[in-house]
């Protein structure tokens, strides 16, 4: 970071149309700017003068403190990106993400940050898209857009290159396949007494709310159950606290609580 000289600015009488409007001519973040202070006829030398000395204490401060345009793609990821991502990141994802970020962006390290355009980071995704999947690719591209817009609102970049950036149609998609009615059962007879319980609970309570009707629509095109099929799209998670095991909706409900106590008395 550098420190930015002090501004007056220069009080100039400009003709817009058939106007004559007082402005100032100021500087900021390289460029010459002006700003309209008001009517030639409304005011007189002395009320603009005011007006510029208002207005350029204003923009003083806030460019008090002027990020530096030679830093780097990778001075900035790791001063700054980095540690503000972090905060906002949930642990899985921050193990994850950081990994992916250094290395696959550890071309752009010693490339200014302002000097890598839209151009340059669409090649790089276009070439990603040749060796990685189409949701690696997709990954990389959210993760520029995370960067680039910080630095915008940092002031380090005067416009964002990655607005325009998209994922390459060439990019591979991985397939995916979803678990069958009969799967989900052989699933569930594998785990323990309570857990079954909080799993058909659960799917009863999916039920009874309707569920996913795009869910139960899929179930009766296959001849299956709903249930079975609500089954196979339960929440990836289940948590397990101290004292009670809950199984979340998709929403991430807590509606669906249930204590071992309770649950033992199943058992019993």
């Amino acid at each position: 970071m550098r420190r930015k000289r002090h501004q007056q600015g220069s009080l100039q009488v400009r003709s817009h149309g058939k106007r004559k409007m007082w402005v100032v001519l100021y500087r900021e973040g390289g460029a010459r700017k002006y700003e309209t202070l008001g009517l030639f006829s409304k005011l007189s030398k002395s009320e603009a003068q005011q007006k510029q000395a208002e207005f350029m204490n204003e923009v003083n401060a806030k460019l008090a403190i002027d990020p530096d345009p030679q830093i780097t793609f990778g001075q900035f990821l790791d001063a700054a990106a980095l540690p503000f991502l972090r905060c906002k990141w949930k642990r899985s994802t921050a193990s994850t993400t950081e990994d992916r970020m250094k290395h696959h962006l550890a071309e752009f390290r010693d490339t200014r940050l302002r000097a890598i355009s839209l151009k340059t980071l669409q090649a790089f995704l276009n070439r990603k898209a040749e060796g990685l999947s189409r949701s690696s690719v997709a990954h990389l591209r959210w993760d520029l857009r995370a960067v680039f817009k910080l630095a915008l609102a940092e002031g380090f970049i005067d416009r964002d290159p990655t607005t325009a950036l998209y994922t390459p149609k060439e990019a591979a998609v991985e397939p995916t396949r979803a678990m069958t009615g009969k799967e989900v059962e052989q699933y569930i007879a594998a785990l323990e007494f309570r857990e079954r319980v909080v799993v058909h609970l659960a799917i009863f309570y999916r039920h009874e709310a309707g569920g996913d009707s795009r869910f139960a629509a899929a179930a009766r095109k296959r001849g299956l159950p709903e249930h079975h099929y609500q089954a196979a799209n339960l929440p990836r998670r289940h948590r397990y606290a101290k004292d009670d095991i809950v199984a979340e909706d998709r929403c991430g409900s807590a509606e669906n609580r249930l204590s071992l106590a309770r649950v033992d008395e199943f058992s019993g």
